[in-house]
């Protein structure tokens, strides 16, 4: 067990060779491994914790603000952090992974929902609202954070749920799946699958 302070908490993953895998614990809002070194990212209350499961020992990051999403390409040695607004807009910063130094920034909208990176091209897809609605769009980002000129526009129902409009469970294959949340007027949830560029 690992204790953040606010009652948020990571367990130990329990399985057999051939089994089912079990977790014994809690995680805070967004966790992604580093499926190499085995290091994990959570991100909890706007604060994103290294933990080293071989400690474990946890160290907060140092941030220059609040994060909102997390993404990681271990292949690639990247750590995406997404950064609340200043005013002058939501923020990607992209961090080595093996000395979690900071490299390339974009400004992207007013609020980053949700990142994914493709494993297949090693791009990052962020989920951005743009406006004051619930209205976001999906840009492409290569590696470096430059863009790729591809953009997905995704006008939410007036009524829908939730803080975040949209958000992806799965992305590969060449295909980004977007799950949209159930509407107040009972609208259902839906998945659309998207071509990749």
């Amino acid at each position: 067990r690992v204790d953040f302070g606010n009652d948020v908490f990571v367990g130990t993953l329990d399985y057999t060779p051939d089994g089912e895998a079990g977790t014994t614990g809690t995680f805070g809002s967004q966790l992604v491994v580093d499926g190499e070194t085995g290091v994990l990212y959570v991100l909890d209350a706007g604060q994103v914790f290294v933990v080293d499961p071989a400690g474990p020992t946890v160290t907060p990051l140092a941030l220059e603000r609040s994060a909102e999403s997390l993404a990681i390409d271990a292949a690639r040695r990247r750590l995406f952090v997404a950064l609340a607004t200043d005013g002058s807009g939501a923020v990607v910063t992209a961090l080595d992974l093996d000395d979690l130094t900071a490299g390339e920034t974009v400004v992207l909208g007013n609020q980053i929902h949700r990142m994914v990176v493709d494993p297949d091209s090693g791009r990052l897809f962020a989920n951005v609202r743009v406006s004051t609605s619930w209205t976001t769009r999906v840009y492409a980002l290569e590696s470096d954070l430059s863009e790729v000129p591809w953009v997905l526009e995704l006008a939410a129902d007036p009524v829908a749920t939730g803080s975040s409009s949209h958000a992806w469970p799965a992305v590969g294959g060449g295909r980004l799946v977007v799950a949209s949340p159930a509407t107040l007027d009972g609208g259902q949830s839906r998945l659309d699958v998207y071509a990749l560029p």
